[in-house]
């Protein structure tokens, strides 16, 4: 009998717990890095852990979260995966990642789980400097308020996407041109904003693309 998805999703996550946890042994291991370098990539490393345990105990958690009770402040999140981002693209000094964190925004808190958030916004990041292909990338990100709901926009200098590639994510299709890519991450974004009751649009034409994150804002300000 052939395993099923979630067998083969909880064996995936099973099988990375071991390199993860030689990864962290390495990590401290490390002479050459510095004292904040070392901690933005534990938190990182950490990250990547707690998510292989939440595939292990329940895969459907990641793939349809649901908003959680308490709400939690969004521009430390965002900063703090800037800050990982930066660190990692230290050996790249051509790409640029700007930062546009006004001061209402640092009093914002939406109804989100902040390791899924995290994780979502790592990986848009990630396909944001992808764009570039071989020329300098450079990504903007900005945290703005809208009425009742937050913005998070991430935008590259990019060729922008393809027609088919915009047709296709509207219509829940897989889409990629990057070697070895499966298209699924900005589906996956999408799914997540959506059960957070938000939404992850895309901007593109002919040059450059933004991607555009809107959750509604919690009456919980502090």
């Amino acid at each position: 009998m052939k395993p099923s998805s979630q067998q083969k999703t909880r064996q995936l996550a099973h099988d990375m717990l071991s390199p993860l946890a030689s990864l962290g042994l390495l990590l401290n291991q490390e002479q050459n890095l510095g004292e904040e370098e070392r901690i933005i990539a534990n938190q990182a490393l950490h990250r990547m852990q707690l998510l292989v345990e939440q595939l292990l105990d329940c895969p459907e958690a990641l793939r349809n979260p649901t908003p959680p009770i308490k709400p939690v402040a969004i521009a430390p999140l965002l900063k703090a995966v800037v800050r990982e981002q930066l660190i990692a693209r230290k050996a790249k000094p051509n790409n640029k990642l700007n930062l546009n964190l006004p001061d209402l925004p640092f009093t914002v808190r939406c109804h989100v789980e902040p390791l899924v958030f995290e994780c979502v916004i790592s990986n848009l990041l990630t396909n944001a400097f992808d764009a570039a292909a071989d020329k300098p990338g450079e990504v903007w990100v900005s945290l703005t308020c809208h009425g009742p709901r937050v913005v998070v926009t991430i935008t590259d200098n990019g060729p922008g996407m393809p027609q088919i590639a915009l047709r296709n994510y509207e219509k829940g299709i897989p889409y990629s041109t990057k070697k070895g890519g499966h298209g699924l991450g900005l589906l996956s974004a999408k799914s997540i904003a959506l059960g957070w009751k938000g939404s992850l649009r895309i901007a593109s034409e002919n040059h450059g693309t933004s991607i555009i994150l809107e959750l509604p804002l919690s009456n919980q300000r502090r």
